[in-house]
């Protein structure tokens, strides 16, 4: 007798995957649950929370999981290099031995290498201390590539360092983003007499190229009128607001690729400067409308958007379009389901 099977995403809930990629797939009329650690102030809540408990604590906790998750999922989405008995991946092989489907989903740290990385003139790496690479990175690596029914990552850089990954990108809540549309207000450039207002806001300055921004409005101070806001440690709400009060929103000058922040601020039609290397363009599903800067030509790009205002609001409407095509977690489920094979294919109950 054939079922549909009961889908696992955990155990880390980068930027909200694992909560959408669950909540995405029960609106498609899968079981899936989102099994989670605590991930600090973001607003991304999970169907089972874990706690962070001591490594003693989660190794226990761990080895519980894993007795019960194999009794009641048949496929497992695992995030950021990490599986039920946590770092160690040992569960994966009985995983499969169990006849189970297993996923590896990289986001960035878990899969990027950082010495790598130092060869690009600008990369999050150069600034990065300190060193945040997973320690289990080559582990998973080939924990993923020995047993893996199929690997994802969350941004066009990693492909380099896991060639066969297919990408899927950070995914946003249909309601949520509809949401955000809506409320958005529409973006009005200022009269000479007012500032053109600048928002940024970084969850690491130094990964992020903040103290060059911030040299970029002084510099331009001399020629327009420019407010330049710097939020940190404030809830996505607030954020979401703070997009709506803004003419340009700066995000971040060095990674090479972005993440939900430049997402977000396209959804509320507000035109996005952040560093995307030229090279990984054409790996999008379409050439994602933004401004690409980097730390050494922020103040040129920023007076650009300034100065070209017909362009910089054309790309801001043209950036909330992609976000509903692309980022929405109904296409992104529908992407997932064919990766899974579930759209052609059901499992036998054991």
């Amino acid at each position: 007798m054939s079922k549909k099977p009961k889908i696992f995403q955990g155990l880390h809930n980068i930027a909200g995957a694992p909560t959408m990629f669950a909540k995405g797939l029960r609106a498609s009329g899968y079981d899936a649950t989102s099994v989670c650690y605590g991930t600090g102030s973001f607003d991304f809540p999970v169907d089972i929370p874990l706690k962070n408990d001591s490594d003693a604590q989660r190794k226990q906790q761990g080895k519980k999981l894993f007795l019960q998750a194999l009794r009641d999922y048949d496929l497992f989405h695992f995030h950021f290099g990490e599986s039920l008995l946590g770092a160690n991946l040992k569960d994966v092989k009985w995983l499969k031995l169990f006849g189970k489907k297993v996923f590896f989903h990289f986001h960035g740290c878990d899969l990027r290498d950082s010495k790598v990385m130092h060869s690009y003139p600008y990369s999050g790496c150069l600034n990065c201390w300190p060193v945040a690479c997973s320690a289990n990175r080559d582990h998973a690596v080939n924990i993923a590539r020995k047993y893996a029914d199929g690997i994802f990552v969350s941004t066009p850089d990693l492909i380099e360092f896991m060639p066969e990954a297919e990408l899927v990108l950070q995914p946003m809540d249909p309601i949520y983003l509809q949401d955000i549309v809506k409320k958005a207000p529409d973006l009005v450039w200022p009269t000479p007499s007012k500032p053109i207002r600048i928002f940024h806001a970084p969850s690491h300055r130094q990964m992020k190229g903040t103290s060059y921004l911030i040299e970029a409005v002084k510099q331009l101070k001399k020629k327009y009128k420019i407010t330049l806001e710097i939020a940190e440690g404030i809830p996505n709400a607030e954020i979401l607001k703070k997009f709506g009060k803004a003419h340009i929103v700066v995000d971040q000058l060095l990674a090479g690729s972005y993440g939900t922040f430049t997402a977000e601020a396209m959804a509320s039609a507000r035109p996005v400067i952040t560093y995307v290397r030229e090279d990984l363009f054409s790996k999008y599903p379409k050439k994602p409308p933004i401004l690409s800067a980097h730390i050494d030509n922020i103040t040129e790009v920023l007076e650009s958007a300034i100065k070209n205002k017909t362009k910089t609001l054309k790309m801001a409407k043209a950036g909330q379009k992609y976000v509903l095509k692309h980022h929405s977690a109904t296409a992104i489920t529908n992407q997932l389901i064919t990766a899974y094979g579930l759209d052609n294919a059901s499992f036998d109950d054991n």
